[in-house]
């Protein structure tokens, strides 16, 4: 069986390796099913590729079946791509969708996109037998299936990290150049994240629970991309890496014992001197933080909670610490105005002169499934509804009775300059992360 792993990035740049399809291919290896290709295929809308292009790339390797990871932003692209394969192709190619947008909107996607087999959750465990059943025509069937169409959803949410066999699995690292990438070397040792962000898709992703990885497992994996790979820096791709002083504590001893310099994202109200230091001295190199706001009252709104100690001196402990800190923010939140995001940019360029390397303004982003996306008429966003399903124009924004499109954008690109001239690092127009995949 030849099985082709699609990711959609929305980059010029590779940034980082598809973590997620790395996990699927040591699992399809593990079973010896076949051999697996890796296609990693950027998709913005100056220089990257169009559908065809990508189509014939992935044809190319001959696949049997292909399984694509998708994120809600690149709906739109996929059913775009998957109907140029089937008129690029001879014979009918099956293929199965997963990733952030199958889990939060499996419907529409076999509606839609006209995948044979949508996956919700983490489909390590479940994937060598789905790809002996969609290969030789067989109905996919157990628990946690129902049908819809011509497709079938297959529910797998939970923890995953495990084979079909049930033992403990590791990306594949070893069947791809890694050195494509800007940061090659990657890890997460938790899925999901206590918090109650009601933008985030990760709690619908993970249905609002958290699934850490034994200590054991993280140290060997660590293990292996410093022995193996030669890795010296990682970035920690955690949801919620500081979820826990305890746990924090002791992955900071685990990462100590490899000597690498590392990064990750911290919920600002999990964030302590103490911590913080400790992540120093075990090689935390930079951290994001993700505050969205300044107001208490409106962070209370979105599902975030402000720390206790004032985030400009957050920001100063982990500078003085040695750690680069980036911050992420958001405009079009729920009753914004222009003058609310004025004062929003004003904080800061106040917060950049306290020592934050990096801000980044990014437009809100209405997820499927998701509180804001559920409740946006009520919130005031206009013509939201199955978004992903349309044509829309990037870069993608979402008006509401506040504030307008251009007016969105408009703030964006002002707030990313005004920060820039503080700043330390040049900050660029970029979005945040709440449906950031794995892949």
């Amino acid at each position: 069986m030849r099985v082709s792993l699609v990711s959609l990035s929305r980059g010029r740049v590779l940034e980082m390796p598809p973590l997620g399809l790395l996990y699927l291919s040591a699992s399809i290896l593990e079973s010896g099913l076949g051999e697996v290709a890796l296609h990693d295929i950027p998709i913005v809308s100056d220089g990257g590729r169009t559908p065809r292009e990508a189509a014939l790339e992935i044809l190319a390797a001959d696949p049997d079946v292909i399984c694509l990871s998708l994120c809600t932003e690149s709906a739109c692209y996929a059913r775009r791509l998957l109907q140029a394969i089937r008129e690029s192709s001879c014979s009918i190619v099956p293929a199965v969708i997963g990733g952030p947008h199958a889990t939060c909107a499996p419907e529409s996607c076999a509606r839609s996109i006209g995948a044979a087999v949508v996956v919700r959750g983490p489909a390590e465990a479940v994937l060598p037998g789905l790809l002996r059943a969609v290969t030789s025509g067989s109905p996919v069937s157990g628990p946690g299936v129902t049908r819809l169409g011509k497709s079938c959803i297959l529910d797998a949410r939970g923890p995953g990290f495990r084979s079909a066999r049930g033992t403990p699995l590791r990306p594949d690292r070893s069947s791809y150049d890694l050195r494509i990438y800007r940061f090659p070397f990657t890890i997460v040792t938790s899925r999901g994240c206590p918090g109650r962000c009601r933008f985030c898709a990760t709690q619908v992703i993970h249905s609002g629970r958290y699934y850490p990885r034994s200590l054991q497992d993280v140290s060997e994996e660590l293990a292996d991309l410093v022995e193996e790979h030669g890795a010296s820096g990682l970035s920690i791709l955690d949801d919620a890496f500081t979820s826990g002083a305890e746990r924090t504590r002791r992955m900071c001893d685990v990462l100590a014992n490899h000597d690498l310099r590392w990064f990750c994202e911290s919920r600002l109200d999990s964030a302590e001197e103490s911590i913080l230091r400790l992540m120093a001295d075990s090689g935390c190199r930079e951290i994001q933080f993700g505050l969205e706001c300044f107001d208490e009252s409106l962070s209370r709104l979105i599902g975030k909670r402000l720390p206790e100690v004032p985030v400009a001196r957050l920001v100063e402990m982990a500078a003085d610490l040695g750690i680069r800190v980036a911050v992420s923010l958001m405009i079009g939140l729920p009753g914004d105005t222009v003058g609310i995001v004025m004062e929003r940019i004003r904080k800061a360029v106040e917060l950049a002169d306290s020592g934050a390397a990096a801000i980044e303004f990014g437009c809100l982003k209405l997820y499927p499934g998701t509180y804001m996306y559920e409740n946006a008429t009520r919130l005031g966003y206009l013509e939201c509804r199955d978004w992903w399903e349309q044509d829309r124009e990037e870069p993608l924004c979402f008006p509401s009775r506040m504030l307008s499109r251009e007016e969105l954008l408009g703030l964006q690109m002002y707030a990313n300059y005004m920060v820039s001239q503080e700043s330390s690092a040049i900050c660029g127009a970029t979005v945040t992360v709440e449906q950031r995949p794995e892949s």
